[in-house]
């Protein structure tokens, strides 16, 4: 499963030089700790009063592991250090937050608990798509298989009613979705429509790993089927793209050989 991290904040324009300074360049310049502690200066210099406090304590958490991340957002959360409240913005986004490291933690019951207060709370909020999507890996997580094609279904509704604007940072998590709901109709066992949820995620634009994701899960769907012929088709297609590929990024080449190892006995 490859649900992604996503972390789509936007300080740009705002008066908080050492958060815009340390989110362009910390990971060339300042590096992970020389941000943390860039951050940790500006709430030490500003206060709990300071107009970004509360941000710079998110924005802090989302470079630490989930476990010290946890403890950075509750500073914010329980509003002891932090002049906030739930009707700000560095308050929801500390929210998110901690459902997101709940979730990198595999203590996914808590992460429901969490994302489920944040869409109670900001419905309209842009960032309920990726609560939903993180609502998503909560339910494969505890594989929770019927949830999760529900909460699929959730995204996709919360998705389709935001404008193109704030579905845009987006882009990529619901991208993932598409081919994340032809894996969960697959163990549901509900070939046909995993069949056709790879075939939409499919799309001429997507990129190579995108691919073989799709075309192994259109070929495991339709060898299940017993449409060995259109199966093995696509293995070859995913096949052929590995093999012009010698270092695939993101998952990396051993896991796409080891699948498409499986898939060959599968189609034969």
């Amino acid at each position: 499963m490859r649900l992604r991290d996503a972390h789509v904040y936007d300080l740009a324009g705002s008066n908080f030089p050492s958060a815009r300074v340390v989110h362009q360049e910390s990971a060339v310049d300042l590096g992970r700790l020389g941000a943390k502690a860039a951050f940790e200066e500006y709430v030490a210099q500003a206060g709990p009063s300071g107009s970004f406090t509360g941000f710079a304590l998110v924005e802090k958490a989302a470079l630490q592991e989930p476990e010290e991340a946890l403890a950075t957002l509750d500073r914010v959360l329980k509003a002891r250090e932090v002049a906030t409240s739930p009707a700000r913005d560095d308050w929801s986004r500390a929210l998110l937050g901690k459902g997101r490291a709940l979730l990198r933690m595999s203590r996914a019951a808590d992460a429901g608990k969490i994302l489920r207060e944040f869409l109670d709370r900001y419905p309209e909020s842009p960032a309920a798509i990726e609560a939903a999507w993180l609502l998503v890996g909560v339910a494969v997580e505890q594989r929770t298989w019927t949830e999760a094609l529900r909460r699929i279904r959730d995204l996709e509704t919360i998705a389709a009613k935001a404008s193109e604007s704030d579905r845009a940072p987006y882009g990529d998590l619901l991208k993932e979705a598409r081919f994340m709901k032809g894996d969960i109709h697959f163990n549901l066992d509900d070939y046909d429509a995993a069949d056709r949820a790879y075939g939409q995620a499919l799309r001429p634009d997507a990129g190579s790993e995108d691919r073989l994701w799709g075309l192994i899960g259109r070929a495991r769907a339709l060898a299940r089927l017993e449409r060995r012929e259109e199966a093995r088709r696509h293995y070859v297609q995913a096949r052929a793209i590995l093999d012009e590929q010698p270092a695939p990024t993101g998952r990396g080449r051993e896991y796409w050989e080891i699948a498409l190892d499986a898939l060959e006995r599968e189609v034969r």
